[in-house]
């Protein structure tokens, strides 16, 4: 039966990153094999400019190819958006190796400021 490791902070997306335009915008995969699971803040300013903001949480077996966590209907990755000035809390899913955000901003113009951290707990076994 394994035991609750300890926690590792770690941060997807700077306070405060800003994005502009029309565009997709991924961060780095991160390594999350020796992590049993953790969660994920999700935090964003307000939107400028008119359009919408989807932050996706994904997952890959080998940083190439990208699944949505969690999913959503019909397969489709969960978009996330906590609202103008608002967070919102994830979990996240440590059956493949890595880990990573997208933010997609549509419309015209588009701008948003936000970030992402949380926590990690190491995998224990014992």
């Amino acid at each position: 039966m394994g035991m609750a490791g300890d926690l590792v902070p770690f941060v997807m997306i700077p306070r405060f990153s800003s994005y502009f335009g029309t565009s997709e915008f991924a961060t780095v995969a991160l390594d999350i094999s020796a992590y049993a699971g953790g969660s994920l803040t999700l935090w964003r300013g307000k939107l400028i400019g008119g359009g919408t903001l989807k932050l996706y949480t994904e997952t890959s077996h080998d940083g190439y190819e990208w699944f949505g966590y969690p999913e959503g209907v019909g397969g489709q990755p969960q978009p996330w958006d906590p609202g103008a000035d608002a967070s919102e809390t994830v979990g996240i899913d440590v059956s493949r190796r890595y880990f990573r955000v997208r933010v997609v901003l549509t419309g015209t113009d588009p701008g948003v400021t936000c970030w992402c951290a949380g926590m990690l707990e190491y995998r224990v076994d014992g």
